[in-house]
C-alpha cells in the first residue's frame, strides 16, 4: 500500500495528458484530434501552442486533462523538451504537420535517446 506512493516519488513523475480542443467544431472529436500538454512533479507543465510558443497551457486546468501513457522522470524529460526546442523553434507552427502532437512525439523519442545517459531505460511509446 505505501509502496506505489513512494516510488511516485522518487520517479519524479512527468506525465502526458490530452484534452479537448478549443476549436468550436473540433472540441469532441475523438481522439487524435486533442491538445497534449506535458505535466511535470512541481505543477509545472509544456506544451507547443499555434502562436509558436513553449508554454503552460494558459485558460485551462491539469483537472481537464486525461492522462494516459507511462510516468518519466522529470529532469530527463525537461532536457530532452530543452533538447528538441532548439530544432522546433527554426519551424512554424503547421496543424497538421508540426503542432502538440508531433511535439510530444519528437519529445518522447529524445526522451528515449538520452535517458539511458540518467539512468533510465527507454519507454517505447509514441514511435
Amino acid at each position: 500500500m505505501y509502496i506505489l506512493p513512494l516510488f511516485l516519488k522518487m520517479a519524479e513523475p512527468h506525465r502526458w495528458g490530452d484534452r479537448d480542443l478549443d476549436n468550436k467544431i473540433l472540441k469532441n472529436v475523438p481522439h487524435p484530434v486533442k491538445h497534449s500538454q506535458g505535466f511535470y512533479k512541481d505543477g509545472s507543465s509544456s506544451g507547443y501552442f499555434k502562436d509558436g510558443q513553449f508554454r503552460k497551457d494558459n485558460g485551462h486546468t491539469q483537472q481537464e486533462y486525461k492522462f494516459t501513457g507511462p510516468i518519466r522522470n522529470d529532469a530527463v524529460m525537461k532536457q530532452a523538451e530543452q533538447n528538441i526546442q532548439q530544432s522546433w523553434e527554426q519551424k512554424k507552427y503547421n496543424p497538421f504537420t508540426h503542432n502538440c502532437r508531433q511535439y510530444k512525439n519528437a519529445v518522447n523519442r529524445e526522451y528515449n535517446k538520452i535517458a539511458p545517459k540518467y539512468g533510465y531505460g527507454p519507454l517505447n511509446i509514441h514511435k
